[in-house]
């Protein structure tokens, strides 16, 4: 199927229902939630946080979660986000405990960065993380995003990040 964006090894497409499986196996891989819900995610959870996925998607402005796989065999890697934040668009990922230790995490940052880049009109992006994940503090970094502001999101202790510019 023909994706929306692509970085190097990688494919992004917005969700579609038949993606549910992959989607689930990662909602409810507790190593992979523990540092963005605390918890992994029943099945009826992810059902209703699918289906927000599949709603949110906006061509228009590039905005949406997205699917992403390996270009080469369409494995599944984990997902991508850039949606509407406080501020600015909010780029976010989570990745397949398989998937770990592959420089995915770089490379998603960065190919969701070129991708709001595409669109013109983001001069400004957020990112929200766990200050426990310094894998993912790192990339952010790396990518140009600084610290902004500590806090919570949704209730658990979370690390805002900005990156201005194109």
């Amino acid at each position: 199927m023909k994706s929306f964006f692509q970085s190097e090894r990688l494919s992004f497409r917005y969700f579609r229902e038949e993606d549910f499986e992959d989607y689930f196996s990662l909602m409810s891989n507790l190593p992979v939630m523990k540092m963005i819900t605390g918890k992994a995610l029943s099945r009826k959870e992810a059902e209703k946080k699918f289906q927000d996925a599949l709603e949110s998607e906006d061509i228009e402005k590039g905005l949406g979660r997205f699917r992403v796989s390996t270009r080469d065999n369409d494995d599944f890697v984990g997902l991508a986000r850039l949606v509407p934040g406080d501020s600015a668009p909010e780029l976010g990922y989570a990745l397949a405990s398989d998937q770990w230790g592959r420089g995915y995490g770089s490379e998603i940052c960065k190919a969701v960065i070129d991708h709001a880049r595409q669109y013109g009109k983001y001069k400004k992006l957020m990112a929200i993380v766990d200050p426990e994940n310094l894998p993912s503090v790192r990339i952010l970094k790396k990518n140009g995003f600084v610290f902004e502001r500590a806090g919570e999101y949704e209730g658990l202790p979370a690390e805002y990040y900005v990156r201005n510019g194109r």
